[in-house]
């Protein structure tokens, strides 16, 4: 998605603990603020990184970037 609409600046970062638990995220691109919203429900409802990894993204959308940058958290 970010290939057809021809954004080639920005990034998604995840803060987790060792044991999983999101301790923060931070996005700065083209809809920023609408990536973020998946991590801040996840927080409050208590998920953790393998949570939010394992949900299925829809393809091709912006919200993949979320995935993948849950899927890279090294602990």
């Amino acid at each position: 998605m970010g290939r057809a609409k021809k954004l080639e600046d920005g990034f998604v970062k995840v803060l987790a603990a060792p044991d999983g638990e999101i301790l923060g995220a931070h996005a700065i691109g083209y809809e920023a603020s609408v990536l973020l919203h998946e991590a801040v429900v996840a927080m409050r409802n208590d998920l953790g990184v393998d949570d939010v990894a394992g949900i299925i993204h829809a393809h091709p959308t912006l919200s993949k970037v979320v995935e993948s940058a849950f899927r890279d958290v090294d602990r």
